[in-house]
């Protein structure tokens, strides 16, 4: 399986053409990271278009400049789908916030298992629409 890891979080590959992103518990998220995690990406995407599975550690802080490039569709235009692994009540409240409060660019959901995650994730790479945002 293919893997890059970096001090705040690894990403894998799962699948063609899904990718897996753990950040790391404590990590501390600032916009380099961001722009790193990108690149890991597109690396590990061959700098193809592709959907990711992103679940969030324990006791993580993300900067604001960090959330906003999250937010952003030109900074993220080879992810077509996102799935929100969450394992708490405290992710699920945020990450539902995030979801439904922000103009999300990118097709966004929750899961609060990683194997419905995968499914749904498969099912856009063969809907091929991936350019609408679900809430």
């Amino acid at each position: 399986m293919q893997e890059l890891k970096s001090e705040n979080y690894t990403v894998r590959v799962i699948s063609p053409g899904i990718l897996e992103a753990f950040i790391h518990d404590r990590a501390s998220l600032e916009p380099k990271d961001f722009w790193e995690m990108k690149q890991m990406n597109l690396n590990l995407s061959d700098g193809l278009p592709y959907l990711i599975i992103i679940q969030t550690g324990y006791f993580v802080r993300m900067s604001d400049e960090f959330k906003a490039l999250t937010l952003k569709k030109d900074t993220d235009n080879k992810a077509l789908a996102r799935a929100l692994l969450v394992n708490s009540l405290g992710h699920r409240i945020a990450g539902n916030f995030y979801v439904n409060f922000n103009k999300l660019q990118i097709k966004t959901r929750l899961f609060s298992e990683r194997e419905n995650a995968i499914k749904w994730l498969e099912k856009q790479k063969n809907k091929g629409d991936t350019q609408s945002v679900e809430k």
